[in-house]
């Protein structure tokens, strides 16, 4: 065994050697997956089309840490309330389109109108307004699917503010499951990252509709919505650039400022993001039944608590 003076003079060479080559310990971020080639002092802003790349790390010790829906002395995390505030200059493309009412355009597919259904038509998942902004270059759609034996969606995004010339975007067919029949669901329509991005301050309009059968073009049941891109505010920029926050902190922060700056879109799929992580979590439900059942916004209880179903898009970029 060596004197206790030896340890004390190996443990300082050790350390010497240690700063000699540079060699710095950094604490791994403790929420955040260790990926090739990720640096933790350039952290890109976390957003909403970045949190499907995260994964989050609920057996960390580091403060505010653990559970999302709980903070370190239990309480739950996500009960400050979601104000969204539409902007005042906000007006409402819809009702320039025929007076269309949202969510209730035509009829069920022909095989499906002695079943009985009752419920909500397709819908776009916006307010009263039928208009959301978002800041994302190539957001993602969040749509109603009703009770339907219908095989598959038709999702169109265009450019139409010149009527002589108008500019499809995207345009896709994707699958439907075959429990939707006796479910229905949310689907999120993401438009590729591969396409032109959408241009600040433009208004793009979209459209949903089933296809009841091979061969039909859809159009029976349909909804239309528009999208606007907006900059990302100061303040929200803020909170994607904070690496103090752990990806679920963020997430909540950036939609109650979202939510505060009438950006819908943003807001609807950070809380999409966050009940997918933390399933069965009864504060966030009940964040998103608030949204979706508020005055400004006013769909239906059973889109409200519509699970979220995730297509897969064998047809992308027709």
């Amino acid at each position: 065994m060596l004197p206790k003076y030896q340890y004390s003079s190996r443990l300082i060479s050790l350390l010497s050697l240690s700063l000699s080559v540079g060699l710095i310990l950094v604490p791994r971020i403790a929420t955040a997956e260790t990926k090739e080639g990720f640096n933790p002092f350039s952290r890109p802003p976390l957003t909403v089309d970045s949190l499907s790349q995260l994964k989050f790390d609920s057996n960390d010790s580091q403060t505010g840490a653990g559970s999302p829906g709980q903070s370190a002395g239990g309480a739950t995390r996500f009960a400050e309330d979601l104000n969204f505030t539409p902007p005042a200059d906000q007006g409402a493309p819809g009702e320039s389109s025929g007076g269309a009412t949202r969510g209730n355009q035509g009829d069920v597919c022909p095989q499906d109108r002695g079943l009985g259904l009752t419920g909500p038509k397709l819908t776009a998942i916006l307010p009263d307004s039928n208009q959301g902004l978002t800041v994302s270059s190539h957001p993602t759609f969040l749509v109603y699917v009703p009770q339907t034996s219908a095989g598959e969606i038709r999702f169109i995004l265009q450019d139409d503010n010149n009527p002589e010339q108008v500019r499809e975007i995207y345009e896709t067919i994707l699958p439907l499951p075959k429990n939707l029949t006796q479910t229905g669901g949310l689907v999120q329509i993401k438009m590729p990252d591969n396409l032109d991005e959408l241009q600040i301050g433009t208004t793009y309009t979209y459209y949903a509709t089933l296809i009841c059968s091979p061969g039909d073009p859809g159009g029976i049941n349909y909804d239309e919505g528009f999208v606007t891109r907006v900059e990302v505010p100061a303040n929200i920029a803020e909170v994607q650039q904070n690496e103090a926050l752990s990806p679920e902190q963020s997430l909540w922060q950036q939609a109650m400022l979202y939510a505060e700056s009438g950006i819908w879109m943003d807001t609807v799929n950070s809380l999409v993001a966050l009940m997918e992580y933390e399933p069965g979590n009864k504060a966030l439900e009940n964040q998103w039944m608030s949204l979706l059942r508020s005055d400004l916004v006013n769909l239906d209880e059973e889109i409200a608590t519509a699970k979220i179903i995730h297509l897969s898009d064998q047809f992308s970029d027709q």
